[in-house]
């Protein structure tokens, strides 16, 4: 949890994303602090593992980071733990 503590510094009260949030470990922490909060995940499995715990609480949606389905600049705060590895080395240059 000590990453989603340092995140929330920079959360609170904004619109976030995180990408690759996996089983969603610390999206209730995130969902109590941001404005908002969205999150999802290439993987549709590991992805129902956090809608079976956060049900409606929290909007999820299976997306792929390269390509996530949000407008330019609608949200504030993109965050990504342990999954940097899985992206191709073009998609920190193009950023």
């Amino acid at each position: 949890m000590q990453r989603y503590y340092w995140a929330g510094q920079y959360c609170s009260g904004k619109d976030v994303v995180e990408t690759a949030c996996g089983s969603g470990q610390g999206l209730g922490y995130l969902s109590g602090i941001a404005k908002s909060l969205e999150a999802g995940d290439y993987s549709d499995e590991i992805l129902s593992i956090a809608r079976r715990h956060y049900g409606e609480r929290i909007i999820l949606r299976q997306f792929d980071a390269q390509d996530m389905p949000f407008e330019d600049k609608s949200k504030d705060v993109i965050i990504m733990f342990e999954a940097i590895y899985y992206l191709p080395d073009e998609f920190l240059r193009n950023g």
